[in-house]
Order: structure tokens, then C-alpha cells, then sequence
């Protein structure tokens, strides 16, 4: 039997399109929810509607979710590193390098395709990212967590669509000016040049609200612990850019600062990185059966630390 999934429109949603608003809620991508609704396992009120209807308050949208086939997903002997596992879901730590789901064109070497191999039951909500709950850029490392059934897989993602889990992350901005702690608030959408990149407004821009506490300065770089309040994609790498203060190592949003790094040393370290110096080192949710507090945390890589070492 499919899943069934129910939202009701509240004041937020009054206006959008079903598909923007369904892309918002479940975030999954435009594509697979268009066809969705194409093919009826959409229904607002009880009835089919084309995926740019115009949602009215107290609008109810029910979604049939059909198993997805991932048999043309591949196991792959992926090493991973598990930091924890029981019946219900699995924590990652990921390494740098390694992209989460399959994509358009990029059907094998990820993270899922390591899932597939590792482990004999994996959460299937979701079309071609069974497990996948939520997701880190593929050169940010660190914790990740992996549902292993569908109940847990429905019940996790509600937590982070509620913003109820606690993500902090690790990284290393260039510059010095930055007050000891803020917050950056600004919607972050899709770039309308590039398609690669995000950017603050840009096309069907969302709310997104990064959090920053500065931990230690050094005299061209600040080291932030990062709280996200939201999980856009490339968040922490899109606000820190915005504010004059890009990643150390991010060739997308860096602005060309790591050429510019007065410390040879330094310079030669951050270029032999070959991914941005950003790190999920805490992550802390409800479990979906206990409904205990879970907590989980990961060590900053070697490799980042000794640029660290290197600046003191």
C-alpha cells in the first residue's frame, strides 16, 4: 500500500503554487512532485489539481507515495563510517568527497549506493535517496543521520521540516571583523545565471537563518561554530559569503580569497585541502521509537585541524 501524507495549508501557504509549496514542504525536487501530481497520487480536498494551482487556507493536500524501484540503484562496497545503528536509523560520518543521493547523471559512487551494500533494510519514502533524511554538500564532512524504516524515516523528517533538530557545524571563515556572535537571516534561492549555485533571493528563494558564535580569531581567519536554524541548500556557505567572510577552501563561494592568504603556509594547505573547511560536528534529535533526546558528535578531520595548528 502507498504511504499517504497530509498537509494542511496554513497563512504561508496562501498563493503558492501547489508544486513551490509541496517543494517547500517535503523537499524533494519540483520535478518529482510534478509528476506526482501528474500521475494522481496528489489530491487537494479529494480531488486532482494541476501543479499550478493556487493553494487557499485550509487547503488539504494528501500525497500517495508509492514505493519507489531502487533495484536500478547498485550496491557499492562504499566504506562508511558508522557511529551508531539500531533498528531504526543509522548515523553517518561522512566523508568529504562522497555524494549523498544520485542525480541527474550521477547514478553510482554515493552515499545511498553504500546504504544499499551496507545494510539489508533501508527506509524507500523517498524516490531515489532511500534512507536519506537530510543532506550535506558532498566536500562537507561529518554527521548525517540514515533512516532504516519507513516509520522513522517519516518521523525524522518531520523533526527537521519542524526545525526541532540541533545541527551545529565547524568552519573557517576569511576575515576578521565579524562581532562574536550574530545571526544571518535572508532567504536563499537558486542563482538565475548559474545553476550550480544559490544565492541570497534568486529563483523560488526560501527563509534561511544561520546562527554563528566566533571560537577563536586568527589574523586573517575566524574559527565559527555554526548553528542552522534552516537547511538550505548551501546555507552556511551561501550566508558567510554574503557577509564578506566566505569558507576557507570553497571554490563555488569563495570569492577568490584563499589565493589572497598572506601565510604561504597556509595558502598551500587550504589549496591541498580540495574541498571547503566545513565540518558537521554535532547533530542532536528525538528517537523516532524511544522519543528520547539522541545525541551524537564527530571530531574535526586531521586535515582541517592541522590548518588550525598551522594558524596558531
Amino acid at each position: 500500500m502507498p504511504e499517504k501524507i497530509s498537509i494542511l495549508v496554513g497563512s504561508r501557504g496562501v498563493g503558492q503554487r501547489l508544486d513551490h509549496h509541496l517543494n517547500t514542504q517535503l523537499e524533494e525536487s519540483r520535478s518529482l512532485i510534478k509528476k506526482w501530481i501528474s500521475e494522481g497520487y496528489v489530491l487537494l480536498n479529494d480531488r486532482s489539481v494541476k501543479a499550478g494551482y493556487r493553494l487557499k487556507s485550509n487547503d488539504l493536500i494528501t500525497i500517495q507515495r508509492v514505493a519507489p524501484e531502487i533495484s536500478s540503484l547498485s550496491p557499492q562496497p562504499i566504506p562508511l563510517n558508522i557511529v551508531f545503528e539500531d533498528d531504526d536509523l543509522v548515523v553517518i560520518d561522512k566523508q568529504p568527497g562522497l555524494v549523498v543521493h544520485p542525480g541527474a547523471g550521477n547514478r553510482s559512487g554515493t552515499l545511498v549506493n553504500g546504504l544499499l551494500y551496507h545494510f539489508e533494510e533501508i527506509s524507500h519514502s523517498q524516490s531515489v535517496r532511500p534512507g536519506i533524511v537530510h543532506r550535506l554538500d558532498k566536500d562537507t564532512s561529518g554527521l548525517l543521520v540514515v533512516a532504516k524504516n519507513n516509520r522513522a524515516h517519516d518521523l525524522l523528517a518531520q523533526q527537521f521540516r519542524e526545525r526541532c533538530v540541533e545541527k551545529v557545524y565547524l568552519t573557517l571563515v576569511h576575515g576578521t571583523r565579524l562581532q562574536d556572535s550574530g545571526e544571518i537571516d535572508a532567504p536563499i534561492g537558486r542563482h538565475p545565471k548559474a545553476r550550480t549555485r544559490m544565492t541570497i533571493g534568486g529563483h523560488a528563494c526560501r527563509p534561511a537563518k544561520t546562527k554563528f558564535l566566533v571560537k577563536k580569531r586568527f589574523s586573517e581567519f575566524c574559527f565559527l561554530k555554526v548553528e542552522l536554524y534552516t537547511g538550505r541548500t548551501h546555507q552556511i556557505r551561501v550566508h558567510m559569503g554574503s557577509i564578506g567572510c566566505p569558507i576557507a577552501g570553497d571554490p563555488l563561494y569563495g570569492q577568490g580569497r584563499d589565493k589572497q592568504v598572506m601565510q604561504l603556509s597556509v595558502r598551500r594547505a587550504i589549496e591541498s585541502l580540495g574541498r571547503q573547511f566545513l565540518h558537521a560536528s554535532y547533530l542532536r534529535f528525538k528517537h523516532p521509537t524511544s522519543c528520547d533526546l539522541v545525541e551524537f558528535r564527530s571530531k574535526l578531520p586531521e586535515n582541517l585541524d592541522a590548518i588550525l595548528k598551522l594558524l596558531e
